[in-house]
Parts: C-alpha cells; structure tokens; sequence
C-alpha cells in the first residue's frame, strides 16, 4: 500500500495498493481457492453460509468480550 494525493482533501491522502500488494492479494485468492476445492465435496453452499455466519459471530463475541480483548489484540497485533 501506498499513499497517494488526494485532490479533494490534502491533508487526507488516499491508500493505494501496490504492484506487490496486488501479487499478494492474487496469491492469497490462488489459496483461497485451493482450500475451497478441498473442503467443497460435501459441502452445499447453504453449509458454508450457516459456518461463515457462526464464525462470524464467534468472531464478533470474543472481540466484545472484556475477559478475551487482551487476546484479540495480541493476535490483531501479529
């Protein structure tokens, strides 16, 4: 990422991903894609929705939980 001009606003700079940032992004989408293929036989999409909702909601109760936020945040912070 880097930052960019903005014309609207000088003293907000716009962030703009790189040539390396976007190598990565595509790698990441390469791998993404990889563990789909693994896990897909079996799997309905409707099964995928109802994990990335429970997921998400694990996520969303540790990250409100007083007792886990110092733990979230080391791991945010690596």
């Amino acid at each position: 990422m880097r930052r960019v001009p903005n014309p609207e606003h000088a003293r907000s700079p716009r962030v703009q991903i790189t040539a390396r940032g976007l190598q990565m992004v595509e790698r990441m989408d390469r791998i993404d894609e990889r563990v789909l293929e693994t896990i897909e036989p079996g799997l309905s999409p409707a099964d995928l929705v109802v994990t990335a909702r429970t997921l998400r909601v694990i996520r969303e109760r540790f990250e409100a939980s007083p007792r886990w936020r110092p733990a979230v945040e080391r791991a945010v912070g690596d």
